[in-house]
């Protein structure tokens, strides 16, 4: 398989038609800190969420988890 078609492939498989990003590991890496210190404590803001925010954000919480 050639590189391109991989990419390509990777953005076609991607989280909810999300094409991937063209990223370094190294700022991958960085990214999923920065998430990581982004959800610490979630729970505890999710009474702030009206109902028809929430299932749209634990649709992408979802998403994040599959990836």
């Amino acid at each position: 398989m050639h590189q391109g078609d991989r990419r390509q492939g990777a953005a076609a498989s991607g989280s909810g038609g999300v094409p991937a990003l063209e990223l370094s590991l190294a700022q991958r890496r960085e990214l999923v800190r920065a998430v990581t210190a982004a959800l610490a404590g979630v729970e505890g803001v999710l009474h702030q969420g009206v109902g028809a925010e929430l299932g749209p954000f634990f649709a992408e919480l979802d998403a994040l988890r599959r990836g």
